[in-house]
């Protein structure tokens, strides 16, 4: 599972900023009456963006980060996966949580064990 995890976590958070950066492209697209909160939605995930992006760059390419970036991902996801557990589901549909939820969870989950257990070279 370790092996496993130390390997799947850089291409599901490569998977998360690339989404996140599409995101943050997209909003800049469209203008919006709610211009002063499209900054800030916009500047968040293009941060989330990066922060996933350093993450999988560290794990690749095995920088000394590598750990504390993994397991800051970690927690960042399973804060996440709570929060869209304890929302109310209303803005979107039950399935495509649903698939949010099993994806930020089972992301998180791996990134907590390949940043807490130490892989062999």
């Amino acid at each position: 599972m370790l092996q496993f995890a130390a390997r799947a976590f850089p291409w599901l958070a490569a998977i998360i900023a690339i989404t996140f950066a599409w995101i943050g492209f997209d909003e800049l697209q469209y203008e919006s009456a709610r211009r002063p909160l499209q900054v800030q939605s916009v500047l968040v995930a293009f941060a989330i963006s990066a922060f996933f992006g350093v993450a999988a760059a560290s794990a690749w390419l095995r920088w000394r980060i590598r750990r504390p970036a993994a397991i800051l991902c970690g927690v960042c996801l399973a804060l996440g996966t709570i929060s869209a557990l304890t929302k109310p589901w209303d803005e979107v549909s039950e399935a495509v949580m649903v698939i949010i939820v099993v994806f930020t969870g089972f992301t998180a989950v791996l990134a907590l064990i390949a940043g807490i257990k130490r892989t062999s070279p």
